[in-house]
């Protein structure tokens, strides 16, 4: 969305949760990459898994599809 980035999450790739959204001083093209981490605790374990990146926004950022 611009300079705008939303980031979602599903744990079913179905029902998508709105996590964040932000701004980066520079803008578009950026470089993407993937995180976990546990912030309450000394470990995690995470697998990333049907990744896809889609140019265009949805029309509500907050309605969970």
């Amino acid at each position: 969305m611009g300079p705008a980035f939303a980031f979602h999450a599903s744990d079913d790739g179905e029902r998508w949760d709105f996590v964040r959204l932000f701004r980066l001083r520079s803008g578009p093209p950026a470089s993407v990459g993937f995180l976990s981490q546990a912030p309450s605790g000394e470990d995690c374990d995470s697998r990333f898994d049907r990744i896809r990146f889609v140019e265009s926004a949805p029309a509500d950022l907050r309605d969970g599809s």
